[in-house]
Formats: C-alpha cells, sequence, structure tokens
C-alpha cells in the first residue's frame, strides 16, 4: 500500500506494481481510482463534498485524442458538456455517467443512469429512486420501471413491514386480487432482536434467542425455530456460543465438538457415523476422515503461506496439486498490464491445467488438461468480449452499456438480448446463420415476476407460449402452456395442445398440489390432482422430506355373465409412501383405494426397500411385485473408499426368467495397451468411469461377457470420446459409439455402430444450452427426437416423440421386468408424444438412480444458480428445493446438497 503526503491511499499492488491507483483533489477528495477491476472511475463532488457524479467506461474507445489512462476530469466534463452533449443527455463515445441527486439532507434521493442501451436501437435514462422518513430511513425504493417498494419502521429503526407493488394474485380457489401489494412483516423482541417473520401469505416463522446474544451488532444465537407446519427446530449451545447440538424437526440429532480454538473436530450424524476434522497451527483445516473408514483413510488438504490450496488428496489416495506463481508480464488483453498469478493444477490422471488470472482475477490466458489453449480480449469496461481457442473457438461477447450482455457469438451461431430498464430480459433469439433456433420474448409484473414467455421456435415451426400467474409470496399458482407436438418421425404436428395446470402450496410454501386441476367442488372452485391428468398431492414429513405422493387414474373392468357383457368405471387413487431413516430414503410403500369397487378392492403393499452403509450409500435395493412378495428386481452394490461403484450386482425377474448380472467398473485407464485397467495410478480419469465387465447368467445359467470401455478425451473435464460395448466378448462383435464435440467443448454429435446405425445430433446455444437433440437412422420405423426451450438460462419446457421417465413408482418396477422391444424409441417401446412445460417435480421412482449428487465442492465464482445448474437442471421451481425428490442414487451421500469446502 502507498500513501500520499496527506497519509491518503495512493496505491496498492503487487512486487511493485500499482495496480489500483487513487488521485486526490486540492480539498481531499477523491476524484479517480482504478480500484477493484483497474478501469478508471472519475467523480465529481458538490460544495459539501458528497459525490455526485462517476464517469466511467462503457467498454468502447473514447474520441479520437483521449485515453483513460491520461483522461483529466476537466476533459471529461468537457467532452460531456460539448458538441450537444450534456450531463443528462450525453453522446460522448466510451463514457458512462451515472448521478446522485441529494436531498437538503444530503440523502442520495435518485440515481440516474443516462443514456443506458436496452438495445440495439433504444436508450433511456435509468433512475431508481428512494424516500426518507424524518429519522433517515428508507420508506420507499422505486426501480427503473417505476415500480415501488414501501417499509415501515418502529421506533427502534428496525424494518417492520415489507409492502411489494401492486400485482395481480390468485389464491387457492382461482379468485384473482387485482392490485394487490403482497407485504410480508418482522417481528422483534424489545431488545430489538428478530423473533418472527410473516410472509406475504400470513403463513408465520419464530424462534427462541439464546441469552445475552445479539447485541452490538452480532447475530443472535437460535434456540429453537417454531416453522407454521409445527415443525421446530433446535440447537444448543455451549458457554462460547458454539453450536453443540442440531435436532431437527423429526428428533433426529447432530452433535457437534470443538477444539480450544472453537474449530469443529466432530460431528455425529444421526446414522451413527461421525466425521472428524483437524486443522495446522494456521486454523486451517488439513484432515477429514470418519468413523466408517478410520483414521487411515483420510481427505487431506496442504496450503501455501498465503493460505491458497496446494495439495488436496481424496480418500482413495488420488492427489491434485495446484502450484502458484507471481508474473508482473502477465498482459489484460484490451486492458493492459497489471500482472498476476500463474495457477498450475496437476490432476491425479498427471494432466496439467494452466491459467494465468490477472491481478484482478480476469482470466487471460488458459491452457485446459486437453492441451487446449485460450486467449481472453476484455474491453475498456473490464468485461470480456472475446475468447479463442487453439481448437478454433472463437466466442465473442456484445454488451450494452449497463453492464448487461447483449450478443453471444460463436462461429454461425448468434444469440442477441434486450432488456426492460429493471434488468429483465425481454427478448432472446438464437440463430444458426439465417436459421433461428428461438425467438423469444417475455413479459414481467411490478414485483418483476415473469408474467409469459413466447417463442417460435425451431425456425417457427415448434412455437410455444406459456403463462404465468402468482400468489401473494411468489410462488406460482397456474401454468398455461400452448404447443406443439410430433410426431413418430420428429415431424412437427401444427395442432396446438395445451397443458394448464395449478398448484397448491402448503404453510412451508411446499406442493401440496402439483399439475393440479381447478375444479368446482360443492360449487366452489377448488384446486384439485384431478383424474389421468398428471396431477398429484404431495404431503411431507416435519423435516421436509416428502412423506406421500397421490395421483389418480381412471379404468373400466368388465363381468360376463349370461352371455351379457357389463362394463363398470372404477377411480384408482394411488397413494406412494415413503420412510426414511436419517434423512435417507429407507422404504416405499404403494396403496390402491378404488372409487368403483373393480374385483379386489383395496389393496397395499411394499414396493421397495433401500438398505444403506454408514456413509448413506445404498448396498440393496428391492423392489417387489404389484401385491405380492416376490421380487421384482434387486441391486446389491459396493464401493471404494471416494465412494465410487467398484461391483454391482442386478437382478430382473422378468417373464422369460431371472437375468442376473455381475458388473464390475473401473476407473483408470488403460496407459500400457495392455489390457490391464489397474496398473497405472497415473492414468485415474478423474471418476469417469473407463471400463466395465459384465457377466451375464439367465435362470442360472450362464449367457455371456459383456464388456463396456470408454475413452475420453479431456477439456477442463473428462468428455467421453468413443464408447465401444462387446455385448457377447465370446462371439466378439463390437458397437461403438464416436463423440464429437464442437471448438467450445460442447458435444455436437454421436455416430453409433450397432445393430441399428444411427446418428444423433446436437443443436447447442452459444451459452451450452442444448435446444434439440435428433437421431437419425434412415429407417421407416421413426426417430426419436427432443426440443427443449430455454429463457434466460432457464429450462422452461421440453416436447419429446420419446415419452419419460418421469413415472410413478410401481410403472418404473414393471420397467425393471420388461423385455425390451425392438423399436428405436424408449426401451424398445411405441413412440409417445410427450410434453413438460411445468418443470416442477422430480419423481422418486426405481429409474432415477443417476440423481444429482448431495456433495458439492464450491469453486470461485459460484452462485447458488451455478451450483443448480452443474448438479441438476435449473428450472423455474428449482432443483435440490424441498419440493425435489430425495435421491434414490446408488452411492448417493445425503440426499440434502451440502456445501462441504470452498476454493
Amino acid at each position: 500500500t502507498q500513501y500520499n503526503a496527506y497519509g491518503d491511499v495512493s496505491g496498492r499492488g503487487v512486487n511493485g506494481m500499482w495496480q489500483e491507483t487513487y488521485s486526490y483533489d486540492s480539498g481531499g477528495r477523491m476524484w479517480r481510482s482504478t480500484a477493484d477491476d483497474g478501469t478508471v472511475k472519475l467523480f465529481v463532488y458538490d460544495p459539501n463534498g458528497h459525490q455526485t457524479l462517476e464517469i466511467s467506461s462503457s467498454g468502447g474507445a473514447l474520441p479520437t485524442g483521449y485515453s483513460w489512462s491520461t483522461i483529466t476530469l476537466a476533459q471529461a466534463l468537457n467532452l460531456l458538456t460539448t458538441g450537444g452533449s450534456t450531463i443528462d443527455n450525453p453522446t460522448a463515445s466510451g463514457m458512462n455517467v451515472t448521478i446522485d441527486v441529494l436531498d437538503k439532507r444530503e440523502q442520495t434521493t435518485q440515481v440516474r443512469e443516462p443514456a443506458r442501451q436496452l438495445s440495439t436501437t433504444s436508450t433511456t435514462t435509468i433512475t431508481n429512486g428512494r424516500a426518507y422518513n424524518a429519522f433517515g430511513e428508507v420508506t420507499q425504493e422505486t426501480d427503473g420501471r417505476g415500480n415501488s417498494t414501501n417499509f415501515t419502521y418502529n421506533t427502534m429503526g428496525k424494518v417492520l413491514s415489507q409492502i411489494n407493488p401492486g400485482v395481480n394474485t390468485v389464491d387457492e380457489h382461482g379468485a384473482v386480487t387485482t392490485g394487490a401489494t403482497p407485504t410480508s412483516y418482522s417481528y422483534f423482541d424489545l431488545s430489538g432482536r428478530l423473533i418472527a417473520t410473516r410472509d406475504a401469505n400470513g403463513n408465520i416463522n419464530t424462534r427462541s434467542l439464546l441469552a445475552n446474544t445479539g447485541y452490538g451488532g452480532d447475530d443472535a444465537s437460535v434456540l429453537k425455530e417454531f416453522h407454521p407446519d409445527a415443525g421446530v427446530y433446535q440447537r444448543q449451545f455451549d458457554v462460547f456460543g458454539n453450536v453443540r447440538k442440531e435436532i431437527n424437526e423429526i428428533n433426529v440429532t447432530e452433535t457437534l465438538n470443538y477444539d480450544a480454538m472453537d474449530r469443529l473436530t466432530s460431528q455425529l450424524h444421526g446414522n451413527g457415523t461421525t466425521d472428524y476434522f483437524a486443522y495446522d497451527g494456521l486454523g486451517r483445516r488439513t484432515q477429514h476422515w470418519n468413523s466408517f473408514y478410520g483414521s487411515t483413510v483420510k481427505d487431506l488438504t496442504d496450503y501455501d503461506g498465503q493460505g491458497r490450496v496446494t495439495t488436496m488428496t481424496d480418500m482413495g489416495g488420488n492427489t491434485t496439486t495446484t502450484a502458484y506463481a507471481w508474473d508482473g508480464t502477465i498482459a489484460t488483453t484490451g486492458l493492459g498490464t497489471f500482472g498476476g498469478w500463474t495457477q498450475t493444477t496437476v490432476n491425479p490422471a498427471n494432466l496439467t491445467l494452466t491459467e494465468k488470472l490477472d491481478y484482478f482475477g480476469r482470466e487471460a490466458a488458459k491452457t485446459d488438461f486437453g492441451g487446449h489453449t485460450y486467449a481472453f480480449t476484455y474491453n475498456l469496461a473490464g468485461e470480456l468480449v472475446q475468447r479463442t481457442n487453439s481448437a478454433g473457438e472463437n466466442v465473442q461477447l456484445g454488451w450494452y452499456n449497463t453492464g448487461l450482455q447483449s450478443s453471444q457469438t460463436s462461429g454461425s451461431l448468434v444469440a442477441t438480448y434486450t432488456y426492460d430498464a429493471a434488468n429483465n430480459r425481454l427478448t432472446e433469439t438464437y440463430k444458426n446463420g439465417t436459421v433461428s433456433l428461438e425467438n423469444a420474448t417475455a413479459t414481467y409484473d411490478a414485483m418483476n415476476r415473469q408474467l409469459t414467455i413466447t417463442d417460435s421456435g425451431d425456425q417457427g415451426t415448434t412455437p410455444m407460449d406459456i403463462t404465468y400467474t402468482y400468489d401473494a409470496n411468489g410462488n406460482i399458482r397456474e401454468m398455461l402452456s400452448h404447443y406443439d407436438g410430433m410426431d413418430d418421425q420428429g415431424n412437427v404436428i401444427h395442432t396446438q395442445i395445451t397443458q394448464d395446470y395449478w398448484y397448491k402450496y402448503d404453510a412451508m410454501n411446499r406442493f401440496l398440489t402439483t399439475k393440479g386441476q381447478l375444479q368446482l367442488v360443492n360449487g366452489v372452485n377448488t384446486i384439485v390432482r384431478g383424474v389421468g391428468t398428471g396431477g398429484m398431492d404431495i404431503t411431507y414429513d416435519k423435516a421436509g422430506d416428502r412423506a406421500t405422493m397421490t395421483f389418480s387414474t381412471a379404468g373400466t373392468w368388465q363381468i360376463i355373465e349370461n352371455g351379457h357383457t357389463y362394463n363398470y368405471s372404477y377411480t384408482d387413487h394411488d397413494t406412494e409412501t415413503y420412510t426414511y431413516a436419517d434423512g435417507y430414503l429407507s422404504q416405499v410403500n404403494i396403496a390402491h383405494n378404488y372409487d368403483g369397487n373393480p374385483p379386489g378392492g383395496n389393496y397395499s403393499y411394499l414396493a421397495a426397500t433401500y438398505t444403506r452403509d454408514g456413509m448413506g450409500r445404498v448396498t440393496d435395493y428391492k423392489e417387489y411385485k404389484d401385491a405380492t412378495t416376490n421380487l421384482a428386481y434387486e441391486r446389491q452394490a459396493a464401493y471404494d473408499n471416494k465412494s465410487q461403484l467398484t461391483t454391482d450386482t442386478t437382478w430382473a425377474y422378468r417373464s422369460d426368467g431371472t437375468l442376473k448380472t455381475v458388473n464390475n467398473y473401473y476407473y483408470n485407464a488403460d496407459a500400457n495397451a495392455d489390457g490391464n485397467w489397474t496398473n497405472d495410478p497415473t492414468a485415474y480419469q478423474g471418476g469417469a468411469v473407463t471400463h466395465i465387465v459384465s457377466y451375464n447368467y439367465l435362470n442360472g445359467s450362464w449367457l455371456q461377457e459383456s464388456d463396456t470401455t470408454n475413452i475420453y478425451t479431456w477439456w477442463d473435464s473428462a468428455l467421453t470420446s468413443v464408447q465401444k460395448y462387446v455385448p457377447d466378448a465370446e462371439h466378439w462383435s463390437q458397437n461403438t459409439s464416436t463423440f464429437t464435440y464442437d471448438a467450445s467443448g460442447n458435444v455436437s454429435s454421436v455416430g453409433i455402430v450397432d445393430p441399428r446405425p444411427r446418428t444423433v445430433s446436437f443443436i447447442t446455444a452459444p451459452n451450452g444450452d442444448i435446444l434439440q437433440r435428433d437421431e437419425a437412422d434412415n429407417q421407416s420405423t421413426g426417430d426419436p427426437r427432443e426440443l427443449h426451450y430455454y429463457f434466460n438460462g432457464i429450462q422452461v419446457g421440453d416436447v419429446s416423440n420419446n415419452g419419460t421417465s418421469d413415472i410413478d413408482y410401481a410403472a418404473s418396477i414393471k420397467e425393471h421386468d420388461k423385455i425390451p422391444g425392438n423399436s428405436p424409441f424408449r426401451d424398445g417401446g411405441a413412440s409417445v408424444s410427450w410434453a413438460d412445460f411445468d418443470q416442477s417435480y422430480d419423481p422418486i421412482d426405481g429409474l432415477n438412480y443417476a440423481g444429482t449428487a448431495s456433495r458439492y465442492t464450491v469453486q470461485q465464482g459460484d452462485t447458488l444458480q451455478s451450483i443448480a445448474k452443474i448438479t441438476g437442471r435449473v428450472t423455474r421451481f428449482g432443483k435440490g428445493s424441498v419440493n425435489a425428490a430425495p435421491s434414490a442414487q446408488f452411492g448417493a451421500p445425503p440426499k440434502r446438497l451440502r456445501i462441504v469446502s470452498f476454493r
């Protein structure tokens, strides 16, 4: 840090370079700064010394003869006030102006951003406002669209209520309240500590606090949280304020212990397994082990002198190393030379990733694990405008002067975006050359909740539209969509199909009814699950785990008496009941309750059981046939120290006999090409399966050995390059799938050579979202096709002719004992038209073993949404929320996503 003669900070930097500089006027006011990102910001003050104007780069070049490195404040103001330009309507190129308007008490009442771009053809002044009460508390905030949120306070200055702008809300009976102002409330004790909240639907959460905590700006220690569903979450603290016990809403207890430095040393989980932690002298966590494997099997972490991770060794002994070296010559193309760190990572496969990050953390250059080299270019506002690599990638990004992305181009793929004054995305288009892939538009209400999405789809031939309504708390009440289906050849059928679903929520804002219908019940409009319409009723236990799911279907049964046939109708109400052990799914039961009394009457049965080890991994899974104790399917599994599947044995009890398969899984490449998949530890592919050897038996007799080999190509991670499958090793007839990737590492096609040769093609948006998946086999039996609709990175709909695996538990059991057919469609069956513009519900069934992982290591720059994208699809209803299904995955740790470490 460098100081001027008056003691003001004039520079900050590393190794003799001053990457952040500060200049002051004669009054000691900062008029120029390059703090935070290296770009120049200029400041103007009123006579009282309050900042009223900021001048910064819009990303483009300044007028000829001027440079941000040398421009003075007087020169900048002259450019902004000559040639027809004014501060409130600047026309000088390359400059952004932000104006703060102050009242007589020198409080900011407006922030004006003149000449801001919302599209390539329009600019506007974006104004955000504030109003205050006599005590200087903000009573109103107005966004760029002119919508205001109001606040009330108690005499201690605590916010009592937040009153949102007027919007339409819809209740459980379909009644619309026009101009409602959804209001949430906060409640405080006499000391000013928060003790309760009430949401806009009137649901109240309360909490009791530990005495003598929550004062002096510290957060209060919460002893109990009382939820509106009567659930209570408890914590117990020691005299040092550390949480010693956490008792959840169903009395599952976690016990935590600490050392003399208040560092967590052990955590006893409800299933009896204990995690242990050890630290170095600086308090950094260096070891983790558990009671299941013992202290000889550990995760190890080491650090450098600046606290950066240098070595990580997992429980399987695989090590990743990272080295850091300062390089003052690292240049940030487009901005200048700030120097930075060269970060070199060597993974367990002995492959190297080299990243050059400038002083501010921007990527300046990179070589990935596969040897692809990358270059990055930035504009004068510090925004990435180009990324190229040695594979031929050339991604160009455009930006509005609001800092929002205007376009992205990758080869012939072009995406464009526009926004409103509150930064809501209004339009989104994707084109491949002149061919339109997406042309979507959205609208929003005064609370910036999305009301509609329309999209003309592929070449304008696959249109869809969605309309949403909401309750007062922002939960979606109704989803109404229209779309076109497709035939078995993948051709769009231009007959509009409607999906109209209604949703009901409990006091915890979880679904009670999803995909429901609004129907008259005793003369009152009521949201019901409906019959045969896909609707479901859901209940939860106090811990938020899904307890039951009920759906209804209609059917007929027939009686023949004295030569006469009698047909009777009935309704089958199926209820799946889920049982848990320490938060893990352990059992599924199914009950059939009928209206209409078909033969056999009501009945219930055990559908599935899960046996888990101390790590929460499923070691034995059983499915049972309808209303019998006969097995339909079983799978036993074993794992290594890294929770990777090493072997599993499955039994499928089918009509043609019992098919038993023993699978052995390998994770090392055959580096020596000698057929040995275990002899080279440096060939570990980061958890990707390289080889599967399967031994198959039918009714206890040997059938055949089948082998699967996966060959990978490396980018930032391992991507499948070739998959070879030998269905019968004795007769050796090999099926091959060859994957092709574009210059950005996105899969573009898969060529499959097997008894049904075919090509699977993918159309990918510039941001990596897969818009279409098409199969082609040049046969007349049909081709599976999928269309995926996105808006602003969120998946909003799917259309397919290939059915879905999102089915109920009983149906999934039948899938396991089904003998596959020979058609090109799912499980060799018939083409099934399917669409999902609801995206709200993930079923618990026997097919969804490949659920999302429950543990994730946070990387630099991650957000909750980016984590959701990694661990599962991002939808409007969220993934991994209380509405999502608990994982039935083999090998899955606890189903809740636990952020276990930060990098």
